[in-house]
C-alpha cells in the first residue's frame, strides 16, 4: 500500500511528506491510527507535489539571499583604532564589535555567524570569515591600527 507520511518514522526512515509503498497491516494497525501516514490519494499525492514545489520555491529564494548578502560583505574592510604597546593591544576586538560595525553599514549579520575563535589582539589587517548559511562563507577584512595618543 502506497502512503503519505505525516511525520518522521525513525523505523522506516521516512520524513514527512515522504510517499512509500509499505504492508497493508502496517500501514492499516500501526501508521494510520497513530496518524503518521495517511492513504496516497490523487488528492493527497497533489498537496504533496504543491507543498515540495513550494518549499523548494523557498530554499531558492533563501540561497539567492544569501549569496546577495555574500556579495555585499565580499571585500568589506572594516577599520578598528585600540590602545597598543609594542604591536599588542591593551584589549581585544571581539565579534561583538566586528558585528556591530558591520551592522553599522547596513547589513544584518549575527554574531554566532562570524568564525572568530580568539578576540584580536595584534596591530594589523586580519582576515574573518562570516558563515551565511547553505555551505556559504564571506571574507571581511579587519584593520587594526593604533590609537593616537
Amino acid at each position: 500500500m502506497k502512503v503519505i507520511f505525516l511525520a518522521d518514522v525513525p523505523t522506516q526512515k521516512a520524513k514527512r511528506d515522504d510517499i512509500r509503498e509499505v504492508s497493508d497491516g502496517y500501514a492499516r494497525n500501526f501508521l494510520f491510527p497513530r496518524k503518521l501516514a495517511q492513504p496516497a490519494s490523487a488528492v493527497a499525492l497533489a498537496t504533496v507535489t504543491q507543498r515540495h514545489a513550494k518549499q523548494e520555491k523557498e530554499k531558492r529564494r533563501h540561497a539567492d539571499a544569501v549569496k546577495a548578502l555574500a556579495g555585499r560583505l565580499k571585500g568589506l574592510t572594516l577599520s578598528f583604532t585600540a590602545k597598543a604597546h609594542e604591536g599588542k593591544l591593551y584589549g581585544g576586538i571581539g565579534a561583538a564589535q566586528i558585528v556591530a560595525t558591520i551592522r553599522a553599514k547596513g547589513i544584518v549579520i549575527d554574531e554566532d555567524q562570524l568564525i572568530l575563535k580568539h578576540p584580536i589582539k595584534m596591530l594589523g589587517e586580519h582576515t574573518v570569515m562570516v558563515r551565511l548559511g547553505d555551505g556559504v562563507e564571506a571574507e571581511v577584512s579587519v584593520r587594526v591600527s593604533e590609537e593616537m595618543k
